[in-house]
């Protein structure tokens, strides 16, 4: 994940997730819906303040 940054265009954030595998949304779905959430209601706010 080190070099993530410098491949992705656009918002995004990295998130470690301890005990999970492979599959997230089965594994720890309430973990996934948080995040995903909480990570759209930041991204959503930066564009509609114009960023």
């Amino acid at each position: 994940m080190a070099g993530s940054a410098e491949e992705a265009h656009g918002e995004w954030r990295y998130e470690r997730i301890d005990g999970a595998g492979h599959w997230l949304p089965l594994e720890v779905p309430d973990t996934v819906t948080r995040l995903l959430l909480d990570f759209l209601s930041q991204t959503a706010g930066a564009e509609r303040a114009g960023r």
